[in-house]
C-alpha cells in the first residue's frame, strides 16, 4: 500500500467535502494526518444569478 498521500484543494473546494476525504483514509486506517496551509484564501464565491433567482421565486 502507499505510505503517503498528499490531498490539496483551494478556496472553491467546500471545507466539508475536504473533511469527508480525510474521514475517508481515517476510516481505512490512516493514523497522522498533517495539515499544512501555503496560503490562507478568504475568498467567498456568489451563488449563481440563476439559482438565486429560483431560490427567491421558490419563497415568495
Amino acid at each position: 500500500g502507499k505510505r503517503v498521500v498528499g490531498i490539496s484543494s483551494g478556496a472553491s473546494a467546500p471545507e466539508e467535502l475536504v473533511q469527508s476525504l480525510v474521514g475517508f483514509f481515517r476510516e481505512r486506517g490512516t493514523k497522522d494526518v498533517s495539515e499544512f496551509r501555503v496560503v490562507q484564501e478568504n475568498v467567498r464565491f456568489m451563488m449563481p444569478k440563476e439559482i438565486r433567482k429560483a431560490l427567491a421565486a421558490q419563497t415568495a
